[in-house]
């Protein structure tokens, strides 16, 4: 069961990944195909890049603390096993 749960975990962060990815490829695409000026679409480009590294910074940070919790209770189920 344990193991199911790792997968999950990791499963969920490579889908998360893939989504911030796909969302800053079609972003980038959108903002360099409006019609704007040069000093636009560079700014645009970067307070999206700064919003995506953002979400992506905590979304990392959500994975991060399941699988801390997941870790903490595999060594509370272990110990409690011996």
């Amino acid at each position: 069961m344990n193991m199911l749960n790792k997968s999950n975990s990791n499963q969920w962060g490579v889908f998360a990944s893939g989504l911030a990815l796909g969302g800053i490829i079609g972003a980038g695409v959108a903002l360099l195909l409006a019609p704007k000026s040069g000093e636009d679409v560079r700014t645009m480009i970067s307070d999206k890049s700064n919003d995506f590294r953002e979400q992506i910074t905590g979304k990392v940070e959500e994975v991060r603390d399941k699988a801390e919790q997941q870790i903490g209770s595999v060594k509370q189920q272990m110990s409690a096993n011996h």
